[in-house]
């Protein structure tokens, strides 16, 4: 049920980037997401830092379990997909989800984080 009703921005408009979502190919990410609604995570809130948000659909499923996420993409196609989609797909709960634009290089949050994670893979065109 955590996957009814999504709606997704697979290409976001970026004028300054060709966007190809390299990350919205993966059938098999799709159905790793799909068993992340079932992981059993405890049913208190959870701070969660994910890397590699691409499409947001991890941060959502969370989202709708609860959960407090802070969602990173290296890409700024990535950023601007998962940032779309959060607000598509949370209007009663987007303050659950921040989506930040972040290289894993630059300077650690200043936060605790119960979970951190990377679903699939994380793609980087160097």
């Amino acid at each position: 049920q955590q996957l009814d009703r999504v709606r997704l921005t697979l290409r976001p408009d970026v004028a300054d980037e060709a966007c190809q979502p390299v990350w919205s190919h993966s059938a098999s990410a799709f159905l790793h997401l799909h068993g992340l609604s079932s992981l059993g995570l405890p049913p208190k809130r959870l701070r969660i830092l994910e890397l590699g948000a691409g499409l947001g659909l991890s941060a959502i499923i969370l989202a709708r379990q609860n959960h407090s996420v802070l969602a990173t993409d290296r890409s700024r196609c990535g950023y601007e997909a998962a940032r779309q989609n959060v607000r598509r797909n949370l209007a009663a709960r987007r303050g659950l989800v921040e989506v930040r634009q972040w290289d894993w290089n630059g300077s650690p949050f200043d936060e605790d984080f119960d979970l951190v994670m990377a679903l699939g893979g994380v793609f980087y065109e160097g």
